[in-house]
């Protein structure tokens, strides 16, 4: 299989190498490109869309099947050096090696499989071993007050299939693959400090003159933790008993599914108010365009040129806009009659909009009247909180007179931009009445 992965992925160069040497030929003539070469730059596209998709769908089935052969992702090693004693003397920690981590991590998702499997309420189909593993890893569900595992509690769903959950997620938001993920183990509310400075600058002192005093400014942005369900999903006893079914890529493909496009519309959108604050309206509009429906060259470099640029020349400075908007920009030309979209030298590599990568997340509205569509600038600045990633909820008794077991999810997020100046938006133009 790694075999034709190499195959692909040189027939993907070759085809990316004749598009750029189409444009080169075309720039050393100083001239735009032909009606012919735009014909022949076309149907290389097509075919380098169709040999990225092959090769994403290759490298998941290589991914998948690893994930099966090989336990990944260990449980989180002991991070603290020592601890007190009674007499509070400091006694240094013995930590696990790697492969006691890989093994209880092994031994937590075996006993973690085990219990979406079984058909029993609580864990009695389970051995003492599996009960007190998954006893461990217990999440309780506070207000509650529950005490009795898989009634109002829930597991952590291991670190392997979180990833895989997260992987999914990402497919349907892209903010989330750059923006600044911050875990954390409790849900308090946590207060970001931001500081904006670049309306300040030095100045010149004469001999014996005093300085002029330039404070900082400091603000705070709020993240809390909004509760996200996958909503229930079920499963019948039939399908759980038989080993052939995959059962952990069925769950963690459709909880990445449903949480993945709600939270993609939500750190894309979202209003701050009883959801996350997103980052489309989070960030002020940098350039309305000329057009209530479509985005032309000129609205693109107004919009890059609005961010100032000591954040402009970063490199983690990008474009954000959903896959419709893309198609526009891969029909679009620049002043020059050459395309502006660029595609990647080799895979792995990111494709570029005016020689800065973008990303696709379909969180982002098409363009349309009065609708903020897309944004430029450094994403990082957005930050994701999670807590305590994902926990799961078995329900027996719920669906077994349907031949049902029912199983849900719950994560727990929020999201804001830190600092308004790094990221603008494109606002399309009000269509008139």
């Amino acid at each position: 299989m790694s075999d034709e992965l190499k195959r692909l992925q040189e027939k993907r160069a070759t085809i990316a190498d004749k598009m750029a040497k189409l444009v080169e030929v075309a720039e050393k003539e100083d001239r735009g490109i032909s009606s012919d070469e735009r014909g022949q730059w076309n149907t290389m596209r097509t075919e380098l869309e169709a040999m990225d998709q092959r090769i994403a769908d290759l490298k998941e089935a290589i991914e998948h099947r690893r994930s099966v052969e090989v336990p990944l992702n260990p449980l989180p090693a002991e991070t603290r050096e020592y601890e007190l004693d009674d007499f509070g003397n400091p006694v240094m920690l013995k930590k696990p090696s790697k492969d006691q981590r890989a093994d209880e991590a092994q031994q937590y998702t075996d006993a973690f499989m085990a219990l979406l499997r079984s058909g029993q309420p609580g864990m009695l189909d389970l051995d003492q071993n599996q009960r007190q593993i998954l006893r461990d890893h217990y999440v309780k569900e506070e207000r509650a007050q529950g005490v009795v595992p898989s009634s109002s509690g829930g597991y952590l769903i291991p670190t392997t299939l979180s990833n895989r959950i997260i992987e999914t997620m990402q497919a349907y938001g892209g903010i989330r693959q750059f923006a600044t993920v911050m875990n954390t183990t409790a849900g308090e509310v946590i207060n970001w400090p931001t500081n904006d400075d670049t309306g300040n600058e030095g100045e010149i002192v004469a001999e014996h003159a005093k300085v002029d005093e330039g404070d900082l400014v400091f603000g705070q942005k709020a993240l809390g933790a909004y509760k996200y369900s996958s909503k229930v999903i079920r499963v019948s006893i039939e399908l759980l008993q038989d080993n052939a079914f995959a059962l952990d890529s069925f769950i963690t493909r459709k909880f990445g599914q449903r949480l993945g496009r709600i939270t993609a519309r939500h750190y894309a959108t979202g209003t701050g108010s009883g959801q996350p604050q997103g980052l489309l309206p989070a960030a002020s509009v940098g350039h309305t365009s000329s057009s209530p429906t479509d985005i032309n060259y000129k609205d693109l470099l107004h919009l890059k040129h609005s961010i100032d640029p000591a954040y402009r020349n970063m490199a983690s400075c990008r474009w954000l806009f959903n896959d419709k908007v893309l198609l526009q920009l891969k029909e679009m030309l620049d002043d020059n009659n050459r395309p502006l979209w660029k595609p990647s030298m080799a895979d792995g590599t990111p494709a570029l909009i005016d020689g800065d990568p973008f990303v696709i997340d379909q969180g982002c509205p098409d363009p349309a009247s009065d609708v903020v569509t897309m944004a430029y600038g450094d994403l990082s600045e957005f930050v994701i909180r999670d807590v305590l990633g994902f926990t799961l909820h078995r329900m027996v008794e719920k669906y077994i007179d349907y031949g049902q077991i029912g199983f849900l999810a719950f994560m727990r997020t929020d999201s804001n931009l830190m600092d308004s100046e790094a990221v603008k938006t494109l606002k399309m133009k009000k269509a008139p009445k």
